[in-house]
């Protein structure tokens, strides 16, 4: 299997178990997460709350929704993989109150 830079929107306990298996598997995994601490404890003690006793793989990473989407491989029709586990409603409001205008 290719390896491939992949984006998972969401950092909660299923975007972190799906984030880590697509790690081990020899992905690069670029996980959104709007929490600041959430992003430094995945970062940094590469750890999670959600699940404490995991360790996360060093290829999963958090961004910020931007550049999480930045850096995941796409084809020439657009983006290549990625997983919605929030609704798309869920990220504009999350997006306007950190001050994320168009």
């Amino acid at each position: 299997m290719d390896s491939k830079n992949i984006a998972v929107i969401g950092s909660g306990s299923w975007g972190i178990a799906i984030s880590n298996i697509l790690a081990e598997n020899g992905h690069i995994v670029n996980v959104w997460s709007f929490s600041e601490d959430e992003k430094n404890e995945i970062n940094n003690e590469h750890k999670t709350r959600f699940i404490p006793d995991l360790e996360l793989n060093e290829n999963v990473m958090s961004y910020r929704l931007d550049d999480a989407l930045d850096r995941i491989d796409k084809k020439k029709n657009g983006i290549h993989q990625i997983r919605f586990l929030y609704s798309l409603e869920d990220i504009i409001n999350n997006a306007r109150r950190n001050g994320f205008r168009r």
